[in-house]
C-alpha cells in the first residue's frame, strides 16, 4: 500500500503540467481583456459574441493556446480560414468530403440529422454532382467548393455574433440583422465577398464564385425542381440566389419594398423572396438528381 506520502505526489497540485495548463486556461480571459491580440494572430475570427475583436480578431493572446473550449464542444469551429501573402483566405479543411458525407445524408436520409450549414454544403454538392461541374477539372471544383463555403462560414459566424438561433428558420428581421453584423464586421465582410466573388476583377482574392465558376462552367442544366428559380440555369442562377444568396450585399428600399441588391448593385431580388429561398435550402430542400435537366419542365 502507498504511503500517504507517496499518495500526495499522485494529487493535482503536484502536477506541474496540470497546474500550468490550468493556470493557462483559467487567466485567459484576463490576458486578453489586459492584452488586445496580436495583428496575425493565426487570423482566425473570435467565435463568441462577447468577444469584442480587436486588431485582427483574434480570439487567443500569442503566444497562448485558446482558451474557449465551448465553440470546439458546441461544434461552431468547424474551419479556420487563414489569408495568405495575398490576402486571400484560405481552409485546410477537406471540404470534399465533408460536402461528399452530406450529400450522401441528403440523399440517403433526406438530410434530417445535418445542420442548416451542413445542408446547404449538400445542396451545392448536388449542384456539383448533375451539373457541367461534376466533369470540371478538380481544381475548379475545388474552387468551388472553397469559394461557397467561404460565404456560407461566413454567414453561420455573423448568425452567432447576431444571437440569432441557426436552427430556426429565418425571419425578415433576423436576416437583415445578420447581413447588417456581417457587412459591419471587416473580416467577415472580406471573407464573404472573397467567396462570392465580383465581376471582372484584377484582384485574385475576389474572383470567388462569380468571376470562376458562375458564367464559365455550364450554362445548360437548368434547374427544374419546384421554388425559386425554376427552369432557369442551375450553376448561375439557382447557386447564385438560393443556396450562395446575397447576404454580404445591401437591401434598399424601393417603391415601398426591401430589395436584394448583388455584388455590381443592382436589385437581384425583394429580400423577402432571398429569406423565403435560403430557408428552404437550409432547412427543408433535397436536391435530387432528378431536379436537374437539359430541357425545361
Amino acid at each position: 500500500m502507498a504511503s500517504p506520502a507517496t499518495r500526495n505526489w499522485t494529487r493535482n497540485r503536484a502536477d506541474d503540467c496540470h497546474i500550468d495548463d490550468d493556470t493557462r486556461i483559467t487567466t485567459g480571459p484576463g490576458r486578453y481583456m489586459n492584452e488586445a491580440p496580436n495583428r496575425y494572430c493565426n487570423a482566425s475570427f473570435a467565435p463568441e459574441p462577447t468577444i469584442r475583436q480587436q486588431k485582427w480578431g483574434a480570439a487567443q493572446v500569442d503566444p497562448y493556446l485558446k482558451t474557449d473550449v465551448e465553440s470546439d464542444l458546441f461544434n461552431i469551429n468547424t474551419h479556420t480560414w487563414q489569408a495568405n501573402a495575398s490576402g486571400t483566405f484560405e481552409t485546410s479543411a477537406d471540404l470534399a468530403t465533408e460536402w461528399s458525407n452530406a450529400y450522401q445524408d441528403l440523399i440517403n436520409n433526406g438530410g434530417t440529422s445535418l445542420t442548416p450549414e451542413l445542408r446547404l454544403e449538400a445542396n451545392a454538392q448536388s449542384v456539383l454532382l448533375n451539373t457541367g461541374l461534376a466533369k470540371a477539372s478538380a481544381t475548379l471544383q475545388t474552387a468551388y467548393r472553397v469559394d461557397l463555403q467561404r460565404q456560407f462560414d461566413a454567414q453561420f459566424a455573423a448568425m452567432t455574433l447576431a444571437s440569432v438561433d441557426p436552427n430556426a428558420p429565418l425571419t425578415l428581421q433576423t436576416y437583415l440583422s445578420i447581413e447588417h453584423t456581417l457587412q459591419s464586421n471587416p473580416q467577415l465582410e472580406e471573407l464573404a465577398i472573397q467567396g462570392h466573388g465580383l465581376n471582372d476583377t484584377t484582384f485574385t482574392q475576389y474572383k470567388g464564385y462569380t468571376d470562376q465558376i458562375q458564367n464559365r462552367i455550364d450554362n445548360k442544366t437548368l434547374y427544374v425542381g419546384p421554388g425559386l428559380d425554376h427552369n432557369e440555369a442551375a450553376i448561375p442562377n439557382l447557386v447564385d440566389d438560393v443556396i450562395l444568396s446575397h447576404m454580404p450585399f445591401a437591401v434598399v428600399v424601393k417603391n415601398g419594398q426591401l430589395k436584394q441588391l448583388n455584388q455590381n448593385g443592382n436589385i437581384e431580388s425583394l429580400a423577402t423572396d432571398a429569406v423565403t429561398a435560403l430557408n428552404a435550402t437550409m432547412h427543408t430542400t433535397a436536391l435530387q438528381p432528378q431536379d436537374f435537366s437539359l430541357t425545361k419542365a
